[in-house]
């Protein structure tokens, strides 16, 4: 199964070999040694340890936002509704890019054709 060094990102991009095709929770059921990560709308399959982490990190997650994404207005003192809207759509944009699906796959796109709008 292999060392954990590789994040999210790298669970999404094996997600199809990891899972079995069929069974108990049909084309999403994971192969023997591996279960679903847990995130919302998210049938990535994992390593079990895994899973416990994507909890606590969705746990955690409105913590560390600010903290790790630059925003590009001053959300605390200038922003204006709409500003703040469109930040908000960019950091999730930005979080489900980097590995942690926090919207489902419309609502992504549908964020990312709105700020491709906005530019």
């Amino acid at each position: 199964m292999g060392s954990r060094k590789c994040g999210g990102v790298e669970d999404n991009k094996l997600a199809a070999e990891r899972r079995a095709g069929s069974g108990p929770y049909g084309p999403d059921t994971c192969k023997q040694g591996y279960v679903w990560r847990e995130a919302t709308g998210d049938y990535v399959c994992v390593e079990p340890s895994v899973r416990g982490q994507a909890a606590l990190d969705n746990r955690q997650a409105q913590y560390r936002l600010a903290a790790v994404v630059p925003t590009s207005v001053d959300i605390q003192t200038s922003a204006t509704p709409g500003e703040l809207a469109v930040e908000c759509a960019r950091l999730v944009v930005w979080y489900h890019e980097n590995g942690h699906r926090v919207v489902d796959d419309n609502t992504f796109d549908r964020l990312r054709i709105v700020l491709s709008s906005n530019k």
